[in-house]
């Protein structure tokens, strides 16, 4: 459950919802491999969601 929290967190920092991606305690910290996807996913949606490709 943290880690959809935190990736949902990530990628409303992206589309300018939110000024950080910071979790309580215990939230996950994302890793590099995470952090590709959520590029990844990024990419993939940018033109659906135009805020993603900034």
């Amino acid at each position: 459950m943290e880690l959809i929290v935190a990736a949902e967190k990530e990628i409303s920092v992206r589309r300018g919802w939110f000024g950080s991606a910071h979790c309580r305690a215990p939230g996950h910290r994302l890793d590099e491999e995470e952090l590709r996807m959520i590029d990844r996913f990024c990419v993939e949606f940018a033109a659906e969601i135009p805020e993603l490709g900034r």
